[in-house]
């Protein structure tokens, strides 16, 4: 009975006075901000999380591959391939002055092309049923790049010593 002894000895300190008139109404008005602010927040934050959620769905989607799964064999044979290429290209740039700047540009533009006829048949690949076939375009595409690059050198090589010997 502590406690009643606690009331009976405070009962002066607490505020037993009616509220004003209105007061409820100020309250209840009070109240409806506070959820109406709480609401807006809540709308705030979740708008934020669905464009990040947006933002990181299209990122993923931007990244990924477009490229299809190829089987380990041609993976090592792209590979074996891609590095003769780079090697070739850079022979190729070596022998870069003024005379043959047009024809090694027009190279890397044919290289372009073969290099996009190659990611079509990637994705032919994928679809097809006699993939076989498509394996050997694929290799065929390579070969074609590599003979291109190897004619093109030789080319530009015997311009190069063409105009040592002019000159």
């Amino acid at each position: 009975m502590d406690l009643e002894n606690y009331f009976k000895t405070n009962q002066d300190k607490f505020d037993i006075q009616s509220p004003e008139s209105g007061h409820t109404l100020r309250f209840e008005q009070q109240l409806k901000k506070q959820r109406s602010n709480k609401r807006y927040y809540l709308k705030t934050i979740f708008s934020i999380a669905a464009a990040i959620l947006i933002l990181i769905t299209l990122s993923f989607r931007m990244f990924s591959t477009n490229e299809p799964e190829i089987p380990q064999e041609l993976a090592e044979s792209q590979q074996y391939f891609n590095s003769i290429i780079n090697k070739q290209l850079k022979q190729l740039q070596k022998h870069e002055n003024a005379t043959s700047k047009i024809i090694i540009d027009d190279t890397l533009k044919e290289l372009k092309i073969l290099e996009n006829e190659y990611r079509q048949l990637l994705i032919e690949l994928k679809n097809s049923e006699n993939q076989q076939l498509i394996i050997d375009l694929l290799i065929q595409n390579f070969q074609q790049r590599i003979k291109l690059l190897k004619q093109v050198t030789k080319d530009v090589q015997s311009l190069k010593n063409t105009n040592y010997e002019t000159t």
